[in-house]
């Protein structure tokens, strides 16, 4: 509003027009009341001689001011929640946001926060036709992020030795977890999860960190392995071959039993002396395998190599042909059978091969002794030492070593024990029988026994039989 004022000198009546009218005292004032727009006032006066006086005065309004309006409901949210943001405004052509929000923004309306993790301000700039302006802010409040949780749980808790235990967990308001004690590595935000086999006696604990917006959260959980308990128990190996043993639990000390295995027999042959005349002789047997037996002391855990004779079915070729008329059919002598041991130091030696017969005696395997010399008909029915052994040798028996029981295998029948005759075409000789096994029956099995010597045959025609294999050998373990 304005206030209009005015005067007159000899004026005799006054007349308003313009903005205002009526009469007018010659002087006085008067307020325009609220104006919202440029206002001309005009004061005419009349004076006694009939002239006048004309006088006008403009008041100028400015542009009605911008107004705005700015509000937040709730003003106060929890942490990940969202508030609604409301305004208005008067007087303004634009508005403009600014601080959490931003752009153009209608001149009243409202709009969703969304999802808020922090406190926000949020402005609003509006402009009114004659430039003027108005600013309103707005902060929304958010609380606190929650802290994470977590439950972690072990079943069981209480294992054997060589046990397992299987961990579950679960975790909110959590972005990560990290495990540590006796696991480790990032982890699910839930799952679960096997320990493995646990030694005993030993505690294993499992420690699980997991992490969020509002800070980290720990959970351990303990799972007790108990002692070892001593099981008596026992392993055989009866098949030939190498194998790894592998120390029980709680065993300090292991008794250990093992056997060559034994050799082969040697053929059975004949050869013909003079013409019309026959020695015929059956193989030598095959010595039988060592034995050791012994107390070990070891550590659990501890490995051997464990190996198992073999008993040969080999032989080796030797064939002799004899002076003037004497012809030796190709019989063969048994090879020796193979050794078993445990580790590097026990170790019972196979039995030696048992021979064939023994023109030029080859001794039959490993330190078989030569075999019998005998007399042979020269010819003119007269009998005379022929030179040369007509019996098979038989085979050694093995040694063994590393043990506090050490014992030889034994040896083969060999000579006159087994058989060898000089005769004619049509009779036939028995082969030496094969060495004996060393120790008694095991599992019904009489290990590392040597094997028998072929038969010669003779009638009508010549048969040779081949030696029998020498049985296998065997390691038995016991605790």
């Amino acid at each position: 509003a304005s206030t209009i004022t005015w005067s007159s000198t000899n004026a005799t009546s006054c007349t308003a027009g313009g903005a205002w009218s009526g009469a007018k005292a010659t002087s006085g004032s008067v307020g325009t009341g609220t104006l919202t727009a440029s206002q001309t006032y005009t004061l005419y006066c009349t004076g006694a001689g009939g002239n006048s006086a004309t006088q006008s005065v403009t008041v100028s309004v400015g542009a009605a001011p911008a107004t705005a309006t700015l509000s937040a409901s709730p003003t106060s949210i929890a942490y990940g929640a969202a508030s609604t943001i409301t305004w208005s405004s008067t007087n303004a052509t634009s508005c403009t946001a600014g601080g959490a929000w931003s752009g153009a923004k209608a001149t009243s309306g409202s709009v969703g926060t969304g999802a808020l993790t922090a406190s926000q301000t949020y402005t609003l700039y509006c402009t009114g036709a004659g430039g003027n302006s108005a600013t309103q802010s707005v902060t929304v409040a958010v609380g606190a992020a929650p802290a994470p949780t977590l439950t972690f749980s072990a079943s069981p808790t209480t294992v054997a030795n060589g046990g397992s235990s299987t961990g579950t967990w679960s975790s909110t308001n959590a972005t990560s977890c990290t495990a540590s004690g006796s696991w480790s590595g990032t982890q699910a935000l839930s799952g679960s999860a096997s320990t493995g086999p646990l030694p005993g006696p030993a505690n294993y604990t499992y420690t699980l960190s997991c992490t969020g917006v509002g800070g980290t959260i720990s959970r351990s959980v303990t799972v007790a392995a108990s002692a070892p308990v001593y099981t008596p128990g026992s392993t055989s190996y009866t098949g030939p071959g190498s194998y790894t043993f592998t120390v029980p639990p709680v065993v300090y000390a292991l008794n250990i039993e093992a056997w060559g295995a034994g050799g082969r027999g040697g053929d059975g042959s004949a050869s013909m002396q003079y013409q019309g005349y026959w020695t015929y002789t059956g193989g030598g047997g095959g010595g039988a395998g060592g034995y050791v037996k012994t107390t070990l002391p070891v550590s659990p855990g501890q490995t051997y190599t464990v190996n198992v004779g073999a008993g040969t079915t080999a032989t080796t070729p030797y064939t002799v042909y004899g002076l003037w008329y004497g012809i030796a059919f190709g019989a063969q002598r048994g090879n020796s059978g193979g050794n078993s041991s445990f580790g590097s130091s026990i170790v019972a030696y196979g039995g030696g091969g048992g021979g064939m017969f023994g023109w030029a005696a080859d001794g039959g395997g490993v330190n078989g002794a030569k075999g019998c010399s005998t007399l042979v008909d020269n010819g003119y029915g007269t009998l005379v030492p022929s030179g040369y052994s007509s019996v098979a040798t038989a085979g050694v028996g093995g040694t063994a070593v590393g043990g506090t029981t050490n014992t030889t295998g034994a040896a083969g029948l060999k000579c006159n024990d087994g058989g060898s005759m000089y005769g004619s075409w049509s009779v036939g000789q028995p082969g030496a029988a094969g060495g004996a096994g060393v120790a008694s029956l095991v599992n019904g099995v009489r290990y590392g026994a040597g094997g028998a010597g072929g038969n010669a045959y003779i009638g009508g025609s010549v048969a040779q039989s081949p030696g029998s294999a020498g049985g296998n050998g065997a390691v038995i373990i016991s605790w």
